[in-house]
């Protein structure tokens, strides 16, 4: 495990990689992620991956929630 742009990152067979975060909720979807799909922390903490605090959304719909302040 070691830290990339703030996120803990697990690295595996070399040269494949996932957020923490990613791992948890493709665990919980229990199917992997689409290249569109983004987990957001709702408290803002990278560190907090536990599933309450992890939203499943849209790159779209995330970008619009930081950049333009709406809820997800």
């Amino acid at each position: 495990e070691t830290m990339v742009n703030k996120y803990k990152v697990i690295t595996w067979a070399r040269r494949s990689r996932k957020n923490r975060s990613h791992l948890i909720m493709e665990y919980v979807l229990n199917r992997s992620l689409a290249p569109y799909e983004i987990v957001h922390h709702k408290d803002g903490n990278k560190h907090n991956n536990s599933i309450e605090n992890l939203v499943l959304t849209t790159r779209s719909d995330h970008a619009k929630h930081h950049w333009y302040g709406k809820q997800i």
